[in-house]
C-alpha cells in the first residue's frame, strides 16, 4: 500500500463567478520513507499539492489516499487528528503566535494530542533540538536535520521550493507547470552530512 496516493488531482478556484484552475489532473504516488521535492514557478500549483496532500483543503476533483484511506472517507475530526498525530508542516510563513516563546509554540499542538501532559515539555525541547532552533538560524542546518530524520526514521518529506540546491536534498522531484506535472524523476541526492557540511 501506499502511504500517498494522487490520482487526477483537480482544483479549481471560483472568485465573482471566475473559475481559475489550480490543478489539472495531477497524479503520483509516495512511499513511507520517501523525500520528495515539488518544484515549479509561482502559479504552478505547488501550495494548492500541498494544503490538499496536508489535509487543509479537500480538491474540486480526483481521488486522494493517505495510507490506503481516501480522503473523502475522513471526517473533519480524524482529519484533524491525522494532521495532529501523523503529520508536520514547516509554512514559509511560520504564523506562530507573536506573544509566545519558540518553546510555547512549538508545544502548543501537543495541547490536542494524545500525548501526556506531563510529556509535553520534554517533547517540545526534542523537537526544537532536533532542528537546531536552539544553536542556529541557519536554513542549511534545517535542511540537513529534515534529511537526516528522513535517512535515520523513515519520514516522509514533501519539500515545496523553488530552490534546486534545496531540492538537492530529495531523492526525487516531481516539478510542476500550470497546474500539471511536467517532471517526475528520481535525482541523485546531497550527501551533505557525511561531506562535513554539517557536524
Amino acid at each position: 500500500m501506499h502511504q500517498i496516493e494522487a490520482k487526477n488531482l483537480q482544483m479549481t478556484y471560483v472568485n465573482e463567478g471566475v473559475e481559475t484552475p489550480a490543478l489539472r489532473g495531477v497524479s503520483f504516488v509516495m512511499e513511507k520513507g520517501e523525500f520528495v521535492a515539488i518544484m515549479g514557478p509561482s502559479g504552478s500549483g505547488k501550495s494548492t499539492l500541498l494544503h490538499i496532500l496536508g489535509f487543509l483543503e479537500r480538491p474540486s476533483k480526483g481521488e486522494y489516499r493517505f495510507n490506503g484511506k481516501q480522503l473523502a472517507d475522513y471526517t473533519d475530526d480524524e482529519l484533524a487528528a491525522v494532521r495532529n498525530e501523523e503529520m508536520g508542516f514547516v509554512f514559509q510563513a511560520f504564523n506562530l503566535l507573536a506573544r509566545a516563546t519558540v518553546f510555547e509554540n512549538v508545544k502548543l499542538p501537543l495541547l490536542y494530542s494524545k500525548v501526556h501532559p506531563r510529556e509535553w515539555d520534554r517533547r517540545a525541547r526534542e523537537a526544537i533540538d532536533i532542528v537546531g532552533l536552539l544553536d542556529s538560524k541557519s536554513g542549511g542546518v534545517i535542511m540537513e536535520t529534515l534529511a537526516r530524520l528522513n535517512r535515520e526514521r523513515k519520514h516522509t518529506i514533501i519539500l515545496i521550493t523553488h530552490e534546486t540546491y534545496t531540492a538537492g536534498y530529495a531523492e526525487r522531484v516531481i516539478r510542476l507547470h500550470d497546474g500539471a506535472i511536467e517532471e517526475d524523476a528520481k535525482v541523485e541526492r546531497r550527501n551533505h552530512i557525511e561531506s562535513g557540511f554539517v557536524k
